[in-house]
């Protein structure tokens, strides 16, 4: 088993029941440590055998040795249990198993998606990253100029409450040009007839227009003599 680089470990493994199960995880690992990451050739008896990525060849007798290598006699795990595991494995979709009566050839499923181009994938990857955090620090700024200007928008058309009952709701350019009409008297007029009625209407600014129109009109014998219900449309 070759020592020299890495392996990746992906954080869905603690999802499955291998990760519940210390020795299964290190047979596991063995597994992903053990398959070659590129193609080469092996030597097997008076056999030649072309390993592609992800691949690896052993038996009961080698993978007992090298998974108990360094532990203690009554800690070790035997070969024909090994080999139950890695059929389970196989059964979880994990792996592939090519049985012969001389050696088994393992197959690691998805080795080319989760292992493999290891260099060129985490540099486009990293590349991908860079872009996608440097595109949202930019949608972050923009975001952040359209939020000032809409707050001031807004703090702009805040509407303040009036009346004796506070509940008319007029922006301070809407208040200036009622001021304008000499029509400030409307608002109590208006703030009494809702508190008494419980009537809601969508703007109290035009509802106020709305009702000194018809003032006006009656009072230059243009209305129709009809019963005084000042409401329009009512939410």
């Amino acid at each position: 088993m070759s020592k020299k680089g890495y392996i990746k470990l992906y954080r869905q493994i603690s999802d499955t029941p291998v990760w519940t199960d210390s020795d299964k995880l290190k047979l596991w690992l063995m597994c992903l440590m053990k398959a070659t990451h590129e193609g080469k050739t092996q030597v097997v008896g008076n056999q030649i055998i072309e390993l592609k990525p992800g691949q690896f060849i052993t038996g009961r007798s080698a993978l007992f040795d090298e998974f108990n290598h360094g532990v203690k006699k009554d800690r070790r795990v035997d070969g024909l249990t090994l080999f139950r595991w890695l059929n389970l494995f196989e059964k979880m979709e994990m792996l592939n198993i090519n049985k012969t009566n001389k050696y088994s050839l393992v197959t690691v499923l998805n080795w080319d998606k989760y292992q493999g181009q290891r260099t060129t994938d985490e540099q486009q990857v990293n590349i991908k990253r860079t872009t996608d955090e440097q595109q949202m620090n930019t949608n972050k700024n923009v975001k952040n100029v359209k939020n000032d200007k809409n707050n001031k928008k807004e703090s702009i058309k805040e509407k303040r409450c009036y009346g004796e009952f506070k509940n008319v709701k007029l922006t301070d350019d809407e208040y200036a040009k009622l001021q304008n009409k000499e029509l400030l008297y409307m608002i109590e007029r208006l703030s009494s007839y809702m508190a008494s009625k419980g009537k809601q209407y969508k703007s109290h600014y035009a509802t106020i227009l709305t009702w000194a129109r018809k003032d006006e009109k009656e009072k230059n014998g243009t209305a129709e003599k009809n019963s005084k219900d000042y409401g329009i449309e009512v939410l």
